[in-house]
């Protein structure tokens, strides 16, 4: 039964990436794990209008200089540059990844939201949005008394 059980916990991570693929949504990046803090913020105000922020930074000295979008490149550089692209592209996967998560795991936003701003930097990033969907008066108390 051991033997059964460890098998299932060790083939699920799989299990749940390929549908993670199926679904639209980026590829975990376990180099990550343990190196990243998130933290989602909600507001839900008094008309039912709810909004949130969800940010997460690098935690550490993990901290790469790369530009919010970089500049136009110079031809010895395009090597260097691509690679900087593909690391901010990559980091903005997990970022929507993370946030997806989030989402799914506390219900905030049923009916999917609104983006309304994106920040992405090498070592940090935030998404602010609004839900599509007003507050009920359950979201008023599940999400007003975690603050």
């Amino acid at each position: 039964m051991k033997v059964k059980s460890l098998f299932i916990l060790a083939i699920l991570p799989v299990l749940l990436q390929g549908c993670a693929k199926g679904k639209g949504l980026p590829e975990r990046n376990d180099a990550l794990i343990g190196k990243v803090r998130d933290k989602f913020e909600q507001d839900i105000r008094a008309n039912g209008l709810k909004l949130f922020t969800y940010s997460l930074m690098r935690s550490g000295g993990e901290t790469q200089n790369a530009p919010i979008r970089p500049a136009q490149q110079h031809p010895q550089q395009k090597t260097g540059r691509q690679d900087q692209d593909n690391t901010l592209e990559q980091w903005e996967q997990q970022v929507e990844l993370g946030l997806a998560n989030t989402l799914k795991m506390n219900g905030y936003c049923r009916d999917g939201y609104i983006e309304i701003s994106r920040l992405v930097e090498s070592d940090r990033a935030e998404i602010r949005g609004e839900c599509k969907e007003g507050a009920s008066e359950e979201d008023r108390r599940h999400f007003t008394s975690q603050r």
